[in-house]
């Protein structure tokens, strides 16, 4: 028995033998493509922390270096496509080695590169060269050699965790050489890895034989090389010729088309071309490209973006900056390497939209740092979120595209599918450093960083749109010959599927989002060689765009269900009044959790301190905000889901209510510190404690409100839909149904409620026109309109204008204040009754102006009124006393409503006025001799700010055109105050930005101290813009919503807390609040600018022999005198 057991035990140990040799070739196979993987991921990414270096070192630039990487991108997505064929001609195994050959040639001519054109040469030619013939192979031979496709999918996920790692990890490794010896020291790394990997593929056999009469399309591969080269050249030129970009990428368009063309025709005569067309007739495929692309675009341009801010803006040296980039390593390594665990338990789409989502969350969190002064470790979370984003995705998308086709077009979609992915790369290195090169600022960072993230968006809807259940025409993982022709019926089958799908869950869940927000069914792609074996079968469909039950879901499998079923003549369906109500009352778990949050964020401070009653007003709009966006996530989240949905547990509620309770608790009580601490540092009040505690409820009651109001407009969405379905078919009368919705509110909103308000508005303001103010009285002088000899009726001047000319001070009053006689000075005014439009209106005051002997004065001043024709006493007054009264005055009036109503129907008017009157006394002014010419200033404040910069078209024409000009408060839409703003000087803040070194215009928050730039000469004429750090006029703007302003991630100026921050959405709605209480603050804060015109003219008009004392009594007198 012995001497029989002891063969079988042989046999056993043979056979154990066979396998663990077998197992162990085929990690060293696998090891080596792999690392071949690793080392041209690498070579990609690694010179992005050697730009310094590189760029001292060869006498080059930044932007030198920028071409080389991207030539080398570039040479191999021209380039793969036809080394994908000659690996079906040469066979695998020769073309993988050849490229080897090349590559190691390549670093080592890079290493001892004496200047940029040799390193192009090594490094962008002969490595592109090199990686176009190994690349290929790589993911032909891991196709063939692992049929199964779990081991498959870990096979893929170890190369693309070896490729990610290249490319992640690349900057900390190219920055540890760097650091530690030279950058040439990692080109030579790159041979040595070669010289393993050839060591590694001693033993590697090629599954199929090489067919040496295997034609090759020598036209198409030069076609396609040239096309991609002309399309990217295009890319790179973009900062330096708009019309060379275009003209380039149009001719790289139209050489592709001739490219197709010559496919096309090459099929047609029955020569195979370089890339067979029926490639492209695979949906699955086609859409799995388009998320490669999308990925690697985002990898490198990532990369290149952030390695160029860290080591260009923030100075890191090259080891550092690869530290940093170690977070994106860790994270693309530890989702790479779970490729197999996920490819087991989730479908591939879910997990390119998974690794889409992640990704585009870890972009968001690098784009925050933009404009901060963040920590050395701030980049670290969103470089961790953006790696683990991009392992989740990559394994997949390589799978989904490999998996589609037979073994006989693994070369064609092979060097296809690298192509386009180094495509991806080359384009994504292109773009970020066209707009970094543009200018390496951190608003070039924020800029580059969001085209890649709208890029990102791209892949994410070609991801959802991915079929659930992909393959062939029978489902089957590799289509034959004659499924490639048919592929365009299979995808009018799955899209009209995927279409129906759709339908029926947006349905189901307008349905039933007030009951559960857990009902609809959640289907994704499965695994791409088989069924999923966990999510249950798909539900047919009834015929009427809804899925019917199967038959055995009406028998009872329990007892308890028994007693749950109701009897056959009972209806179990609520009534229909009975589901109304619980539609209107019912609240989703997600969107309380969304509620809750942005509800807590709402108490966070703003500009100006606010009462109870307001924080009710904001607390309950943005919790009504934060309700929707919770909804809207969960319905994200359950198109992204495997298995079916459930409704929350009880004990979910439970947790929500403690943490509500808590939170809100948190929140008001920090909330009230934070308004305590704004009212003392601008000596406000307190506000009334009942005001205070009345504040949650308003926010209950506007909540309800917002909400009720929605689920009105669902319902009269839902009513309409299915009014029209009686007529027209679901799809169109569910699309209809939004329209006609959206349609009717736009009308009620924009043509009954605004235009009903503007009448009403308009009303009431016209019958305040006609009245007079106290202390305003009928001129007794002919200096002023509506006095003896006008030309304008006093009646005529309207409220506003006989406040400005029945008031002001006197020539005694001035010669008090200067200390010598002095005149009285001269004001005109046309009302909206003086004349029927703008240009006459202007007409008058100027006739009326010149009657007066305005243009004899040595100073004329052109005010652009407010929405009602309101100036401002302080700044006229100011500029007649610092004048000595040789002064004249002019303005028009051009609406009756108040600033924030004008800004909504009367925006042209305040345009017309400030342009027209400018005009009218321009052309009077430059008819006088120049010797007899007074100098001419501008002023504006608020909404007259906006129509003052109207007269002028910048910078020049303000230099050239007047003496000098004061704008106080200017909106945020002003349109030269952004230009100024957006274009200030690097190292300026926001909220006092340096134009120019200050030459014409200047900005000031505090004009007694000195007006930066201090050191440099303010010569000529003078443009002061006036404005306070926490005047909401200044600093509202509708892109708070979803955009982070510069002035916030800044220092906060001196009446501004430290403590306030951005939050998406929040941040509006807190700015909103404050617009009304703008001028219910202390002089000096707000849109208060009363004590501190006698400085900012004091700087503008230079007048002699003002000494600082002057000013200060001055002061005095302008502010008792409001």
């Amino acid at each position: 028995m012995a001497e029989t057991a002891e063969p079988g035990q042989r046999a056993q140990r043979q056979q154990a033998g066979e396998r663990t040799g077998k197992r162990a070739a085929q990690r060293r196979v696998l090891a080596a493509l792999a690392l071949a993987q690793f080392v041209c991921s690498f070579a990609g990414s690694n010179m992005n922390v050697m730009i310094n270096d590189i760029s001292r070192d060869l006498n080059t630039t930044v932007q030198g270096v920028q071409v080389a990487i991207t030539v080398f991108l570039l040479v191999m997505a021209a380039l793969m496509i036809p080394g994908g064929k000659l690996t079906d001609r040469f066979g695998r195994k020769r073309c993988f080695l050849a490229g080897l050959i090349v590559y190691a040639v390549g670093a080592l001519v890079s290493a001892a590169a004496p200047g940029l054109g040799v390193l192009i040469l090594g490094n962008s030619i002969l490595e592109g060269i090199g990686t176009a013939l190994l690349i290929p192979p790589v993911y032909i031979l891991t196709t063939l050699l692992y049929r199964e496709m779990t081991a498959r999918a870990r096979a893929f996920g170890v190369i693309m965790a070896f490729g990610g790692i290249g490319a992640a990890a690349g900057p900390l490794i190219g920055g540890l050489i760097t650091a530690g010896i030279s950058w040439r020291a990692a080109f030579v790394f790159q041979a040595l890895v070669i010289a393993v990997i050839v060591v590694l593929s001693s033993r590697l056999d090629d599954p199929l034989p090489p067919d040496r009469g295997r034609p090759f399309d020598t036209g198409g591969a030069v076609l396609s090389a040239v096309g991609l080269v002309l399309v990217v050249l295009g890319i790179l030129a973009a900062d330096n010729d708009i019309r060379l970009t275009a003209g380039l990428l149009v001719l790289g368009a139209l050489v592709l088309w001739w490219f197709l063309h010559h496919a096309r025709a090459r099929e047609r005569s029955g020569r195979e071309p370089l890339l067979s067309l029926a490639l492209f007739r695979n949906r699955t495929s086609d859409l799995g490209l388009v998320t490669q692309n999308v990925q690697w675009l985002m990898l490198m341009g990532a990369s290149f973006t952030v390695a160029a801010y860290l080591q260009v803006v923030r100075h890191y040296d090259a080891l550092k900056t690869g530290v940093v980039f170690t977070a994106a390593t860790l994270g693309l390594l530890t989702s790479s390497l779970a490729a197999e665990r996920f490819a087991q338990r989730r479908r591939p789409r879910t997990l390119i939209l998974t690794g889409f989502a992640v990704a585009l969350a870890g972009l968001a969190a690098l784009i925050a740092l933009a404009g901060r002064h963040p920590t050395d470790w701030a980049a670290v979370p969103g470089l961790l979120l953006f790696g683990l984003g991009l392992g989740v995705m990559l394994t997949p998308s390589v799978n989904v595209v490999q998996s589609s086709f037979p073994e006989e077009r693994q070369g064609e979609i092979s060097g296809l599918s690298r192509s386009v992915s180094n495509l991806g790369s080359a384009c994504g290195t292109a773009i970020a450093g066209t707009i970094l090169v543009a200018g390496l600022t951190t608003h070039a960072y924020a800029a580059a960083l969001t085209a890649l993230a709208a890029t990102g968006l791209v892949g994410l809807a070609a991801a959802a749109f991915l079929p659930r259940t992909p393959g062939g025409r029978n489902g089957s993982p590799h289509p034959d010959r004659r499924t490639l022709s048919t592929d365009t019926d299979t995808d009018t089958e799955t899209d009209a599927e995927t279409e129906t799908d759709a339908e029926t869950e947006t349905d189901a869940e307008m349905e039933t989002d007030a009951e559960t927000e857990t009902d609809a069914e959640a289907g994704t792609m499965g695994n791409v060689s088989s069924p999923p074996a966990g999510p249950s079968p798909r539900k047919p469909h009834d015929g009427k765009g809804r899925r019917a039950e199967p038959d055995t879901a009406d028998q009872p499998s329990t007892a308890a269900e028994a007693a749950r079923t109701p009897a056959p003549d009972e209806d179990p369906r609520p009534s229909p009044q009975a589901r109304k109500r619980r539609e209107l009352l019912f609240l989703t778990l997600p969107g309380c959790w969304g509620a809750l949050v942005l509800a807590c964020l709402s108490f966070t401070p703003s500009l100006l301190p606010r009462g109870g009653l307001v924080q009710g007003l904001i607390s309950g709009v943005t919790a009504a905000i934060g309700y929707g966006l919770g909804v809207l996530a969960a319905c994200v989240w359950r198109a992204f889901a495997d298995r079916e949905a459930r409704p929350p547990r009880h004990r979910s509620w439970t947790a929500f209510g403690v943490a509500a309770a808590v939170l809100l608790g948190l929140s008001f009580g920090f909330g009230q510190y934070w308004q305590h601490e704004i009212r003392s540092l601008m000596g406000v009040s307190e506000y009334s404690i009942l005001l205070v505690v009345l504040s949650p409820f308003v926010a209950v009651l506007v909540f309800c409100l917002i909400l009720l109001t929605g689920r009105g407009l669902r319902g009269m969405y839902r009513w309409t839909a299915d009014l029209l379905r009686r007529r027209i078919g679901p799809r169109a009368a569910t699309a209809t149904g939004w329209i006609a919705v959206a349609a009717l509110v736009w009308v009620v909103v924009t043509g009954v409620l605004l235009n009903g308000f503007v009448a009403v508005a308009n009303e009431a303001f016209s019958v305040r026109d006609t009245t007079t103010e106290e202390g305003a009285h009928r001129p007794t002088t002919s200096l002023r309109s509506g006095g003896p000899g006008s030309l304008i009726p006093w009646e005529s001047l309207g409220m506003q204008g006989r406040n400005f000319t029945g008031t002001g001070p006197t020539a005694d009053a001035i010669g008090d204040f200067t200390g010598r006689p002095s005149r009285a000075p001269i004001r005109s005014y046309a009302g909206l009754a003086t004349a029927q439009d703008t240009e006459s209106r202007a007409a008058a005051a100027v006739a009326d102006l010149s009657r007066q002997g305005g243009f004899g004065r040595a100073n004329l001043l052109v005010v652009t009124t407010t929405g009602s024709g309101w100036v401002d006493p302080a700044a006229v007054d100011s500029f007649e006393y610092l004048s000595g009264g040789d002064s004249a005055a002019v303005a028009i009036q051009y609406s009756y409503l108040p600033s924030w109503i004008s800004y909504l129907v009367d925006q042209s008017k305040a345009r017309e006025a400030g342009r027209a009157l400018f005009d009218a006394v321009y052309d009077r002014w430059s008819k006088l001799p120049p010797d007899q010419r007074p100098r001419l200033f501008v002023a504006g404040e608020s909404l007259g700010s906006f129509g003052g910069e109207t007269a002028f078209s910048g910078e020049y024409d303000l230099r050239n055109r007047t003496a000098g000009t004061l704008f106080a408060g200017p909106p945020n839409f002003n349109t030269l105050f952004r230009e100024f703003s957006d274009h200030r000087d690097t190292g300026s803040p926001e909220i006092q930005p340096v134009h120019r070194n200050g030459r014409t215009v200047r900005f000031t928050s505090d004009p007694r101290a000195d007006i930066p730039p201090a050191d440099q000469p303010w010569q000529g004429s003078r443009v002061l813009y006036l404005m306070h750090p926490s005047d909401p006029i200044v600093w509202w703007s509708p892109r708070l919503i979803l955009h982070r302003p510069d002035w916030i991630g800044e220092p906060a100026g001196q009446d501004v807390m430290q403590g306030m921050f951005w939050v998406p959405f929040v941040t509006f709605w807190q700015v909103t609040a404050d617009l009304p209480f703008a001028t219910e603050v202390p002089d000096g804060h707000g849109h208060k600018y009363t004590g501190e015109y006698v400085d900012a003219w004091n700087a503008v008009l230079r007048p002699a022999g003002v000494t600082a004392h002057d000013l200060a009594r001055l002061r005095d007198i302008i502010v008792a005198g409001q």
